[in-house]
C-alpha cells in the first residue's frame, strides 16, 4: 500500500492509491471511513511540483477521478466513461474495483494566470472554492464568467487540459466583442468529449 503520482498539467497531479483491502466488499463500501490525511502522509513532496512560484494564488484542490464526494461513480453530461478512457486495462480493473484509487490535486494558480494572460480580472474564493471572472470590453460592456466550478470540476475529474478552458473563454470574449449585443446577455458552454 502506497502511493504514485503524474503531473497532468502545469496545476494538475494525479496520485494513485493502493488499497490494501482484499474484499470488494470493503473496497466498494469503505471509503467514507478512509483517513487519508494518514494515507497519503508525505504527499506534500509530490504536490511541490503544482505550485506556481512567487504566486499568491497557490491552492491545493483534492478531488477524484470519476467519483462524487459520497464516493459513488459518477459521470458528469458529455463526459467519456472512465472504461472508454486510453488506459491500460489492468490498471482500470483496478480503478474500477477500487484496487487502486485515482485522486487529483489541482492548483488553480496557473489557470489563474492564464485567464489574466487575456485581461481578465480574477479571483480565487477560498471559501466556496468559486473562481470569479470579469472583465469589460471595448464598447464598455462588462462580462462575467459564470460557472467557473464546473470547469475546474473538468480538469480535475475528467482531465480536460486547462489550456481548453482558457481558450474556450478567449472565443467566446471575442465573438462577444464582434457580436451587436445590447443589455444582459448569456452564454451556454456545451462541453462534449468525442472519441
Amino acid at each position: 500500500m502506497g502511493f504514485a503520482y503524474e503531473k497532468a498539467g502545469d496545476g494538475l497531479l494525479l496520485i494513485g492509491y493502493a488499497d490494501g483491502a482484499r474484499k470488494l466488499s470493503s473496497r466498494l463500501l469503505r471509503n467514507r471511513d478512509v483517513d487519508f490525511n494518514v494515507k497519503l502522509k508525505g504527499i506534500a513532496n509530490p504536490v511541490i511540483h503544482i505550485l506556481k512560484k512567487d504566486s499568491k494564488d497557490n491552492t491545493i484542490v483534492m478531488n477524484w477521478i470519476h467519483l462524487s464526494r459520497n464516493s459513488e461513480y459518477a459521470i458528469a453530461p458529455g463526459m467519456i466513461p472512465l472504461f472508454w478512457w486510453p488506459i491500460d486495462r489492468v490498471l482500470l480493473r483496478k480503478i474500477v474495483f477500487r484496487e487502486a484509487l485515482v485522486l487529483t490535486a489541482f492548483n488553480p494558480a496557473f489557470l489563474m494566470s492564464k485567464l489574466r494572460s487575456l485581461n481578465l480580472s480574477v479571483e480565487w474564493e477560498k471559501s466556496t472554492g468559486n473562481l470569479r471572472v470579469s472583465t469589460q470590453l471595448k464598447d464598455g460592456r462588462s462580462v462575467e464568467v459564470r460557472g467557473m466550478p464546473y470547469f475546474i470540476m473538468l480538469i480535475q475529474r475528467y482531465l480536460l487540459d486547462e489550456n481548453a478552458v482558457v481558450e474556450a473563454i478567449r472565443q467566446a470574449l471575442v465573438r462577444l466583442q464582434e457580436a451587436d449585443i445590447k443589455g444582459n446577455a448569456k452564454i451556454d458552454f456545451n462541453i462534449n468529449t468525442f472519441l
